[in-house]
């Protein structure tokens, strides 16, 4: 085969792999340009998260943002704390609250005053499910629409390097901006070629890393990154008085135990035996290397174990690097933007090749010329248009039902007492002054009458029922939540008239 019959082919290859999968690559690289500069899209509705990139004045602590958050919302369970995600926005933490609901709390960089509050579960995991596996729900399911996607990566990667060598001596055309006197079609081809070649690097790199990620997610998927120790399971997820000071100490032994360490995040526990996890670099290594993370006891505030990039297995390694090329992280928040100018530069690119094969369609001999653009393009997708067309009606479907899971809380509370008989089950959002739907559940036992109050212990009771003894019994009852703290108590009268109180803390409406 000779040089120009090869080339020949690949332009061909090119063209078709642009041509019918332009809708897929035009969504997965939509989702993933949003997706890299989402939180400055969620500060557009949210202004108070906008901030001052000055920093002169001393940074807040992790230790007075998690008692800020404390002193406002006692009853959620902070889970990171993550000063500063770019320079111009607030200092972000995650937390849940006791009815089951992910937040973002956003505090002022110096103060650690709250800002605003935002949900964790928006547009940003419905983006993030559509950019990495379609929407596809369930674990089985959704891991083979990850795998799936993941492996275009080889078809991006493969289409950029056909457009470069199909592209005579490419290296000429960077500067070689499209004249108007080429007519449209000409002006768009020319345009075309320049946003592509410009673009080059970024998806080279882009493809590379979804390859990576394939590859992660099936043949290396059995090699795992080594985690800092946690601590032997304990009474409590974090002990009585663990504050703000309690953790600036934690952190300050991560500072200690490593030189040069800088951290980054902290990681709360969620779990009786988990640790306080803090992550950050030393000047050994950096974003493209991964992260270091030391783990400190909650109780006696000593260094439990450190995990640097040099103790990772294999493929856990260069995971790191993959993931900051992909997501543009090699280079903080200016690599970020450069991400999302090249991500909506290669969109155009990718609507663009579609625009002119539609017009090339149109000034061959004996075309339609009623036929709109649109049209001339599905019909050169051939069968391949219905592939397409369910593909995009699957996904908005999946996009309706991802929405409303998303609406969906709900957790199960355990009495301030500890007591296991007795649980309390939160079906929904925590709203000043509107209903939520609760459920009391009490294992065997001799119980005889059963009442729940809100607010205080000698309240007049919301909801009463009588239960046979030995039986399982359950209280379904609604109540009107308060502004302030919402505590339910729930108080059982046994068959020899012993009255037993349990108190169920639902913390403060946020919204």
């Amino acid at each position: 085969m000779g040089s120009g019959s090869f080339r020949s082919m690949l332009v061909r290859l090119h063209r078709w792999f642009g041509l019918n999968l332009v809708i897929f690559f035009s969504l997965i690289f939509a989702s993933g340009t949003v997706l890299v500069l989402s939180d400055e899209v969620l500060a557009v509705a949210h202004p108070a998260i906008w901030v001052s990139p000055g920093r002169d004045a001393k940074p807040a602590t992790f230790g007075q943002i998690y008692a800020a958050i404390h002193a406002a919302h006692p009853a959620v369970r902070v889970g990171t704390i993550e000063p500063r995600p770019a320079p111009w926005l607030a200092d972000k933490s995650t937390a849940t609250t006791p009815w089951g609901e992910k937040v973002v709390f956003w505090s002022d960089p110096q103060t650690a005053a709250l800002r605003d509050v935002t949900r964790f579960n928006n547009f940003r995991e419905v983006l993030r499910k559509l950019h990495d596996s379609l929407l596809v729900p369930r674990k089985v399911p959704s891991r083979l629409a990850f795998l799936a996607v993941s492996a275009t990566g080889a078809i991006l990667l493969f289409s950029v390097i056909s457009g470069l060598v199909a592209y005579r001596r490419f290296w000429r055309g960077f500067f070689r901006v499209p004249g108007r006197a080429l007519g449209p079609v000409g002006f768009q081809g020319g345009l075309h070629r320049l946003l592509g070649l410009w673009s080059a690097i970024f998806l080279l790199m882009i493809a590379t890393s979804a390859v990576f990620f394939f590859l992660d997610g099936s043949v290396l998927a059995g090699v795992h990154a080594k985690r800092p120790p946690g601590t032997p399971e304990r009474a409590q997820i974090l002990p009585d008085g663990f504050d703000g000071l309690a953790l600036d100490r934690a952190v300050s032994a991560a500072i200690g135990a490593r030189r040069t360490f800088v951290p980054e995040t902290v990681s709360l526990p969620q779990r009786r035996s988990d640790a306080i996890v803090v992550a950050g670099h030393t000047d050994a290594d950096g974003v493209l290397s991964g992260e270091t993370r030391i783990s400190v006891d909650p109780r006696s505030l000593a260094v439990l174990g450190i995990v640097g990039p040099a103790d990772q297995p294999g493929k856990e390694r260069l995971a790191p690097f993959f993931t900051a090329i992909h997501v543009g992280l090699f280079a903080g928040s200016a690599s970020r933007l450069l991400w999302a100018l090249l991500g909506v530069a290669s969109i155009y690119g990718l609507v663009s090749g579609a625009g002119l094969y539609a017009a090339r369609i149109a000034q061959r001999p004996g075309a339609e010329p009623a036929r709109g653009a649109l049209a001339r393009f599905l019909h050169g997708l051939g069968w391949m248009r219905w592939l397409n067309l369910a593909m995009l009606v699957g996904v908005v479907a999946l996009a309706g039902m991802r929405v409303r899971a998303l609406a969906h809380t709900g957790a199960v509370l355990t009495s301030e007492n500890g007591d296991p008989g007795v649980a309390l089950r939160v079906s929904g959002a925590l709203r000043a002054g509107r209903t939520i739907d609760l459920r009391a559940t009490l294992s065997p036992a001799s119980a005889a009458h059963v009442e729940a109050r809100l607010g205080t212990p000698d309240g007049a009771p919301i909801a009463q029922t009588d239960l046979k003894a030995g039986e399982d019994g359950t209280l379904a009852f609604r109540a009107v939540a308060q502004s302030g703290d919402n505590p339910v108590f729930v108080r059982v009268v046994d068959e020899a008239g012993k009255t037993t109180s349990y108190l169920f803390q639902l913390g403060r409406a946020i919204w």
